[in-house]
């Protein structure tokens, strides 16, 4: 008999183990959906082909970041593009050459690309129209987790 109220005890022991395992389990993926939804992002900037028009050669890094903000992928959702990357400006010095680097800012309704010469200095603008693409809750949660993970390309 104390043999089997030992057996009895050593099972409600382990369960206890595994519940609280499952709890715990439970309370982490919680946690990840709360950052998913309700983080704060930062608010996006306003970025048109307007204000592209308004970055010229030769303005500094921490100019064009005052005017867009950090270079950054602020979208709510999946977008598309509504029209083709367009060259908005171009400096003398070449965009391409090894020394170069571009950023890109990312909103619901525009891609821009600026590219910086070795100087930190703006040697060239690409911009295109985006658009968000309508799509279930479902699949809004997925896309933003999916970014939020920097997996955007898993499907």
């Amino acid at each position: 008999m104390l043999k089997l109220f030992r057996s009895q005890a050593s099972v409600a022991s382990r369960l206890r183990v595994v519940l609280i395992g499952i709890v715990v389990t439970l309370l982490a993926l919680v946690s990840v959906l709360c950052v998913v939804f309700f983080s704060n992002d930062d608010a996006a900037p306003e970025i048109t082909r307007e204000r592209c028009n308004k970055l010229s050669a030769g303005m500094t890094r921490s100019e064009v970041e005052l005017r867009f903000g950090p270079p950054r992928d602020y979208r709510t959702g999946a977008t598309s593009p509504t029209s083709f990357n367009t060259l908005v400006s171009r400096s003398a010095d070449d965009p391409q050459s090894e020394d170069a680097y571009s950023l890109v800012w990312l909103t619901d309704n525009a891609f821009v690309m600026v590219f910086f010469d070795k100087k930190d200095r703006v040697a060239g603008v690409l911009y295109s129209d985006l658009t968000l693409i309508d799509q279930s809750a479902l699949a809004n949660w997925w896309w933003r987790l999916r970014r939020k993970l920097g997996i955007l390309w898993l499907m």
